[in-house]
């Protein structure tokens, strides 16, 4: 997992200011049509939303079961002579 997320932000390092670079010259110039200088911000704005939606995504999330049944299905609570341990059982009987 790590591995993949230093991949993924070094490609970001190296088409990032590529991208930004060549977005600020073509609508930054004063002559041009239409004239935006903050277009690298605006190309990254989806990008950021996207990042937000899987991060969102995971975090809400239910959590696994740790018996392996999927999430979402629980057992109904056991009764409360059924939660007692077998010493104070005998303890009661005796």
């Amino acid at each position: 997992m790590q591995r993949a997320l230093n991949s993924l932000g070094g490609v970001a390092a190296i088409v990032g200011p590529l991208l930004g670079t060549a977005l600020l010259a073509r609508f930054a110039h004063p002559g041009s049509t239409p004239y935006v200088p903050g277009a690298p911000f605006f190309a990254g704005a989806p990008f950021n939303a996207l990042g937000l939606m899987f991060a969102r995504r995971i975090i809400l999330r239910p959590a696994p079961d740790p018996a392996g049944e999927p999430a979402g299905e629980s057992q109904p609570p056991a009764s409360a002579d059924q939660n007692q341990p077998a010493s104070s059982a005998r303890r009661i009987k005796g």
